[in-house]
């Protein structure tokens, strides 16, 4: 099993934390550090199938207000922030990283 299957709809590791956790990351870390990081994962061979199903899956559920990833991260914070507050960063910034790798 691929380490980011653990974390796909359904899963028991799968928690509202660990979306929120992804956000953190991607507002703590500069783009472009974190897509030198990637293409660093995705030019190894050893880690191109996992980093590649991880992009996938940031497109797929942080990279729209309505994906899986950023109403988890909304959730986790329901009391503690605006849920626009939380999702719109989910969506621009995993689509900024997207962005980045495609270039």
């Amino acid at each position: 099993m691929a380490l980011c299957d653990e974390w796909t709809v359904g899963s028991d590791r799968q928690s509202d934390k660990d979306a929120l956790d992804v956000l953190r990351l991607l507002r703590g870390t500069e783009t472009t550090d974190l897509a030198t990081r990637f293409g660093k994962l995705l030019a190894d061979a050893r880690s191109l199938e996992v980093a590649t199903s991880a992009l996938r899956m940031l497109e797929e559920q942080f990279a729209k207000k309505n994906g899986i990833g950023t109403e988890m991260a909304v959730r986790s914070t329901a009391l503690l922030a605006d849920p626009a507050e939380i999702a719109a960063p989910c969506e621009a910034l995993a689509s900024d990283l997207l962005l980045a790798l495609a270039r």
